[in-house]
């Protein structure tokens, strides 16, 4: 069985919609890994902006891959834009993790393909 984490993101005072919350983000995505069959390993939840990876958070999870402390296959967000609204840096993270053996993977953006 696959195992995954999963990142919820929000603004810091920008959640409108109630679809957009931390607790609905984490619940689709759980509802996607039943579906799939696969095992959640953690979930971040982080309040910060998208603008870049400079968040404790994110940052905290890529130096625990890196170290060898979390051995996910899988980092899973509902859209590209809640793992980062740059699409420059999210390019370089997802080829950054696949070198740890991670896939990033937005469960709902199907017309975004990473090639290794």
């Amino acid at each position: 069985m696959k195992k995954a984490i999963l990142y919820t993101r929000v603004e810091k005072g920008e959640v409108s919609n109630p679809k957009d919350s931390l607790a609905a983000q984490e619940k689709e995505l759980r509802e996607y890994c039943v579906k799939n069959q696969i095992d959640v390993i953690k979930v971040i939840a982080e309040v910060a902006s998208g603008k870049d990876f400079n968040r404790p958070e994110i940052t905290s999870l890529h130096l625990a891959i890196r170290k060898g402390e979390l051995r996910p296959d899988l980092l899973l967000f509902t859209s590209i834009y809640i793992f980062s609204e740059n699409v420059a840096d999210v390019l370089r993270m997802h080829h950054a993790l696949l070198k740890f053996g991670v896939t990033t993977k937005a469960i709902h953006d199907i017309n975004i393909v990473f090639v290794s």
